[in-house]
């Protein structure tokens, strides 16, 4: 009785993955589609990509993105609220990086420092208030099955 509860944990616990790691490939899929799609209509000469990138397109400056792009990734494939948070917060700091290293609307390390500050207290405090509520549902669950 007691392996057979173990074999069907193990065995949820294995599609779980599965799931995940299918979802995730998909998501992936989709991201690289949709980036290979522009640079191909911006070399068509379909899109112009110049407001974005700038007049003389620096591709050391678009490592950021791939930053980026890993956390929307993460962010769209997960399945618990903690993977969403760490998907969101390297999203952040890859779009946080490559604004600052294009000097997007000003930005740069120097001025925009204080805002990545702001945005890990509200990670924390966020993460801080979601385990909170989380572990007072699980500890009130566990007093009515008792």
């Amino acid at each position: 009785m007691c392996s057979d509860i173990t074999q069907t944990k193990l065995q949820q616990n294995i599609n779980d993955v599965r799931n995940e790691k299918q979802r995730e490939y998909i998501v992936w899929g989709i991201a690289l589609i949709a980036v290979g799609s522009l640079f191909f209509l911006e070399s068509l000469g379909l899109l112009d990509l110049r407001p974005y990138i700038g007049d003389k397109i620096r591709w050391w400056y678009c490592w950021p993105l791939l930053v980026a792009l890993v956390g929307l990734v993460k962010m769209l494939s997960a399945s618990t609220f903690e993977q969403v948070m760490k998907g969101t917060t390297q999203a952040i700091i890859g779009l946080w990086l490559y604004v600052c290293l294009t000097e997007l609307w000003g930005w740069t390390f120097r001025t925009s420092w204080p805002i990545i500050l702001i945005a890990f207290g509200a990670s924390t405090l966020i993460s801080g208030i979601y385990n909170l509520t989380n572990k007072s549902t699980t500890n009130s669950d566990k007093e009515s099955h008792s």
